[in-house]
């Protein structure tokens, strides 16, 4: 069954106000999810750049697969705080897929899911591109980031939130890592229970996975380390094996897409393949947006570039650029307009997105701009450095992008074709 416009209103309609009808030129734009929100159009020019999510939820609809949603960016994505309330949202239609895949543990100040408890030992140590760590060796995955431990008894630990309704469900682990020369071993435990213990010894540096059996009941998920050589972890995946949909959560703060694109190429490449994504999701521009030297057409060439490989890496998944935020702080002169950098951004985003044949969300478009972000930070939406939201204010921006996306869906190109008569 292909029907975007049908799956997409039955979705929604419960959960924004009021109920929505089908979007067509004689239904007026409905208002906004919010008094300060602007509704914002998912831009598909290309008129199908969403087609593989459409079928990917189609599928998981009739009970026939697993819809994937993978977002990679920065500091907007990396908490879980818009993620986690689109995941709740199409998981209650489409199905429980799990928390999906993450960094485990603390890998930065502020790193949460909305599902589980993150935790780990002060033994850990970050991986990842940045103004920080400039040297750092780029052996990490599609996450954007890798930790690591040497010393005995170093641990993550993800536990199902207990005062989260319905609590984080999975039936199987996956634990991505480093196999490279002197890699040390470590255990996966559920709870007290032994999963398994692996080895990342080997001659030569690569991405390998573990797979655990099947799980009958989820519980709080331990990698812990046994002190003979360095660990280093890519990910860990917690899936249910059942139709449904999985949005994965994977910014890391200050990020910018050449710090993703500068890891080591089979890395990457090998990570996504294992992740199968429906729906690639690439959140990056803010911290771009923000660089006074930041050379316009030399970023369009990393854009492009970077959008071809990951195109080429995920053929069969639809792709989304999201804009960066507003930016009331200008980056350049004090005489520069706010945001000057941000427009300049985003103009870059879309054109790039259409020659790409990917659909764009304007972000900064959602909050009305940075002449709306004085009224978000009164109204307890956003931060008081203009450039980051609350809790509730992702939570807005995420109906936002729902109702962006069920519109989108609601298009021509996604409208089964007509059934001829008998």
């Amino acid at each position: 069954m292909r029907s975007g416009s049908r799956w997409f209103l039955l979705a929604l309609a419960a959960m924004l106000a009021g109920g929505l009808p089908p979007a067509t030129a004689k239904v007026p734009r409905a208002p906004a999810v919010h008094p300060l929100a602007r509704s914002v159009p998912v831009e598909d020019p290309p008129g199908g750049a969403l087609g593989s999510l459409a079928e990917a939820l189609d599928h998981a609809q009739d009970h026939r697969g697993t819809a994937r949603i993978v977002v990679l960016g920065a500091s907007h994505t990396a908490a879980d705080y818009l993620t986690g309330p689109l995941r709740r949202a199409l998981q209650r239609r489409f199905g429980d897929g799990g928390p999906g895949l993450l960094l485990p543990g603390r890998p930065w100040r502020g790193a949460r899911h909305d599902a589980l408890d993150l935790d780990a030992s002060h033994g850990w140590k970050t991986h990842r591109f940045g103004r920080e760590t400039p040297d750092a060796d780029g052996l990490w995955g599609i996450v954007g980031a890798a930790v690591s431990a040497s010393g005995p008894g170093e641990f993550v630990r993800m536990t199902p939130k207990a005062d989260r309704e319905p609590r984080a469900r999975f039936d199987q682990v996956e634990v991505w890592f480093l196999a490279q020369p002197a890699g040390g071993t470590f255990q996966v435990r559920l709870g007290p229970r032994v999963l398994g213990e692996v080895s990342t010894g080997s001659p030569e540096v690569q991405a390998r996975r573990w797979t655990s059996p099947r799980i009958r009941r989820p519980g709080p998920v331990e990698v812990r380390t046994l002190g003979d050589g360095e660990v280093r972890l890519l990910g860990v995946e917690l899936d249910r094996h059942r139709p449904g949909i999985t949005v994965d959560a994977l910014g890391v703060p200050g990020a910018r897409l050449q710090d993703l694109l500068e890891a080591r190429e089979d890395l990457l490449r090998e990570t996504l393949s294992w992740r199968r994504p429906d729906l690639l999701v690439l959140a990056f521009g803010t911290n771009e947006a923000y660089d006074p030297d930041l050379d316009l057409p030399a970023y369009r060439a990393l854009l492009r570039d970077g959008l071809h490989r990951l195109r080429t890496w995920a053929p069969e998944a639809s792709c989304l650029l999201v804009g960066p935020g507003a930016l009331p702080r200008a980056p350049g002169p004090p005489e520069a307009p706010p945001g000057v950098r941000r427009r300049e951004v985003t103009e870059a985003q879309r054109q790039e997105a259409q020659e790409a044949g990917c659909a764009f969300f304007d972000l900064a478009a959602g909050t009305g701009h940075e002449e709306g972000m004085e009224r978000w930070v009164e109204a307890g939406l956003a931060l008081r450095d203009r450039v980051h939201f609350t809790e509730a204010g992702y939570a807005v921006l995420a109906e936002v992008l729902l109702r962006g996306l069920r519109e989108a869906l609601n298009g021509p190109a996604y409208r089964p074709p007509p059934r001829r008569p008998r």
